[in-house]
């Protein structure tokens, strides 16, 4: 839902609610200052869609704070999700400080919901650079996987 810049028309929602997916992927960056226009323009487009939304999280240099600002504004909303998923916007993996920090308050405010973190990249951009993070080795491969790239 992020990759352009102006709202779903009702004609577009129509012909992607024909799909008949179970649910949608959308990003909010709360490192901006326009999380309430994001969360605003998302929910709208779940009316239109009418489907749930796996909320793609990117935090910045302040999480916690980044996450209240977010909580403040997704309270206001009716906004179903699905799942949601913690990433860095300044890291290609989810640091575990991150998810430290935030996952006690993810757990306490979304109780019931899948939560997950790990990567916006596709599989050739993390191996592009080298290694791959033991984290992704682990979750692909097993413990036994020390691969290097």
């Amino acid at each position: 839902m992020k990759t352009r810049n102006i709202p779903l028309s009702r004609q577009e929602g129509n012909i992607i609610g024909k799909l008949g997916f179970s649910h949608l992927r959308a990003e909010i960056f709360l490192f901006r200052d326009d999380i309430e226009s994001q969360l605003s323009r998302l929910f709208n487009e779940s009316v239109i869609l009418d489907c749930r939304f796996e909320l793609c999280l990117f935090f910045g240099h302040n999480p916690v704070a980044e996450f209240s600002a977010f909580l403040h504004h997704y309270r206001n909303t009716d906004l179903q999700l699905k799942s949601l998923l913690v990433l860095d916007a300044n890291e290609q993996v989810t640091p575990s400080g991150l998810l430290f920090s935030l996952l006690p308050l993810l757990r306490k405010e979304f109780k019931n919901l899948p939560v997950g973190a790990g990567t916006n990249c596709n599989f050739a951009q993390l191996t592009g650079r080298g290694r791959i993070p033991d984290l992704l080795i682990h979750q692909l491969c097993g413990p036994s996987a020390g691969t290097r790239f």
